[in-house]
């Protein structure tokens, strides 16, 4: 599930549902001023939530309960303050489909990198390789899916 973040509306903050009523979701350790932090100390954190303006994601595939839940144990103990919360590489999207699917990545990364290339045409090709090369490491190299499966 997500909702837009609200400082910054173009970005959805990714969570994954305890329960009823709370949700789990990986931030950065400090609260956004401008721009939300490219890379510190990240924790997760519960939350009640706000049903109003959650959207619960559609055509995910999630991995069954008992195995969702061991996840998120597992991340508590392997990510909660001691793990870099990164914008482009280990995102709150990243990690909540970790959490339910198993698989670490984050489509809004995706999108971003398809919006600079159309937005800045001379340069944008290039500046997306570059975001590219930041980003899809934690993606392609199973990093954060091997911690949470050993």
């Amino acid at each position: 599930m997500h909702y837009r973040d609200p400082h910054y509306t173009g970005i959805l903050h990714y969570v994954v549902q305890i329960n009823g009523g709370q949700n789990m979701g990986w931030r950065s350790g400090t609260e956004w001023n401008l721009i939300p932090p490219l890379r510190e100390t990240g924790c997760l954190r519960l939350d009640p939530i706000d049903w109003p303006n959650v959207t619960v994601a559609e055509g995910v595939i999630l991995r069954d309960r008992d195995w969702i839940w061991r996840a998120l144990h597992r991340s508590v103990d392997l990510f909660h303050e001691k793990w870099d919360y990164e914008f482009f590489r280990f995102n709150c999207e990243h990690w909540a489909r970790l959490v339910a699917t198993g698989v670490c990545r984050c489509h809004q990364m995706e999108n971003y990198l398809e919006l600079v290339r159309s937005r800045l045409p001379l340069i944008g090709n290039m500046a997306a390789k570059a975001l590219e090369f930041l980003c899809c490491p934690w993606e392609y190299n199973q990093y954060a899916q091997n911690a949470i499966w050993d």
